[in-house]
């Protein structure tokens, strides 16, 4: 099963996908894309989307935080570490749709 957050802002878009296996995730893929800022100062372009920073979690046991993270680019407008305990309100919302 997989849980997807997306969240849209003026500046672009922040999106979390959480794996999940027997309950317990096993994969988290946390990504950032920019909108341009026009040349001429005059605001963001919104025709193109670029993804600028993606993280790829992998979870070998979370009780334990045994975890392992590969990331590309750096964010540009967001904040996050990649920790795992910042993904644990979307994680306990994916366990408590695992048991409905």
């Amino acid at each position: 099963m997989k849980i997807e957050e997306e969240i849209g802002l003026s500046f672009g878009r922040l999106t979390t996908i959480i794996y999940f296996e027997n309950g317990e995730p096993i994969k988290i893929i946390d990504r950032e894309e920019n909108y341009k800022w026009r040349e001429d100062q005059s605001g963001w372009d919104y025709t193109e989307l670029n993804q600028v920073f993606q993280a790829h979690i992998y979870i070998f046991d979370w009780e334990m935080d045994n975890n392992q993270t590969v990331k590309k680019g750096e964010r540009n407008l967001s904040e996050g570490t990649c920790a795992i305990f910042e993904y644990e309100p979307l994680i306990e919302l994916g366990r408590e749709l695992v048991q409905k």
